[in-house]
């Protein structure tokens, strides 16, 4: 398809979404990840009076308004912003939603005032148990456990609708025995569950693998852990003249406006303009997609609106609602071993009684 197929792309109007990247950095070490332990450089933390500022001047500038969708994440983990609270509050004084991602590796004293304006909240898991969490995240497996139910928790305690925190995992090729596992965890704690195929989400990396330039070990690296036949299918499902991202706005800690989500810092088209800067706007309303933008279009590697292609779980069996007959066994069941330990103790009583005569 002619590349003269590209819409020309309006960036100054009102976003409905936004992604505002509070920390640059993560604490996971997701290989494929370009935030993870790739060689790109990481970012920093935004001050609360630098983020009140920006959403000052983004509502001056009629880029958002009250009906904007604040996502305080691109690639970093902003449970690790020291003041995480003050920076929700900066969005919860003007009443605007926001959403939260979080791998959950770090435990944060999460506030019920915090729940009232979000939207939503995806917690990122590399799968069940220790093994796993060794090869992706790095956490301690017990310790994420915790500090989801702790969420959960604070979650409830402000009445907050717990369906709307979904818990995503990542599938690889070594952990989909344990989507049964977190799923039934997830039903536990009456949140959502979500499971998709994990991709390369370091776009140099990937555009090395669809151009066949990886070195030995990272292909071999890739092909033992990604479905990597899923890849194919996203690019020959995606449109070769639009990318979703031309209609979000991406700002990083620095207040720097992105081109796209995707790009690492060290790359040459990764910032636009900065929104501190007097004549941002004038940036902004001549920008258009650059050559970098052709090739990934073109490739179908410009990202998507999903995360990656859903994992079907429905071949494991999910638990039902006992019947009426398994309800009155396992009462009755109940009452027998309740009563067998009263009559333990009642015997030990008067054996005891006796002894003593």
């Amino acid at each position: 398809m002619p590349m003269d197929n590209i819409p020309v792309v309006n960036k100054i109007k009102t976003y409905d979404f936004l992604y505002f990247e509070i920390v640059g950095t993560c604490n996971a070490k997701c290989r494929f990840c370009v935030t993870g332990v790739s060689n790109h450089p990481k970012g920093g933390i935004i001050e609360v009076d630098k983020f009140q500022k920006a959403v000052d001047i983004l509502f001056e500038n009629k880029l958002i308004d009250c009906n904007t969708e604040f996502g305080l994440y691109n690639w970093g983990e902003p449970t690790l912003h020291p003041d995480l609270g003050k920076i929700i509050d900066v969005l919860q004084n003007k009443n605007l939603m926001y959403f939260l991602s979080t791998n959950a590796g770090k435990h944060v004293q999460y506030q019920p005032e915090w729940f009232k304006n979000m939207s939503g909240m995806r917690i990122s898991m590399c799968g069940f148990s220790q093994e796993s969490y060794n090869r992706i995240h790095g956490f301690n497996f017990e310790e994420v456990k915790k500090n989801i139910v702790s969420i959960v928790e604070v979650a409830e305690k402000a009445s907050y609708n717990t369906h709307k925190i979904c818990i995503a995992q990542h599938i690889y090729q070594f952990n989909t025995h344990e989507v049964s596992q977190l799923y039934e965890f997830s039903a536990k704690l009456n949140i959502s569950f979500d499971p998709y195929y994990a991709s390369i989400n370091d776009p140099m990396m990937l555009r090395k693998y669809i151009d066949n330039r990886l070195e030995p070990q990272e292909w071999k690296e890739i092909s033992q852990n990604i479905f990597c036949h899923f890849i194919q299918k996203r690019r020959d499902l995606h449109p070769r003249n639009y990318c979703y991202q031309f209609d979000i706005l991406n700002l990083d800690e620095r207040g720097n406006i992105l081109p796209c989500c995707c790009l690492p810092r060290d790359h040459a088209d990764y910032i636009l303009t900065n929104i501190f800067d007097k004549n941002f706007m004038e940036v902004l309303g001549k920008w258009q997609p650059t050559e970098t933008c052709r090739e990934c279009i073109k490739a179908g590697l410009s990202p998507l609106k999903t995360l990656g292609d859903s994992f079907s779980f429905t071949n494991f069996t999910v638990p039902s609602e006992p019947s009426f007959v398994e309800v009155i066994y396992l009462v009755v069941k109940k009452i027998k071993r309740r009563s067998k330990m009263i009559l333990h103790k009642v015997k030990k009583i008067f054996t005891k009684k006796g002894l003593n005569k």
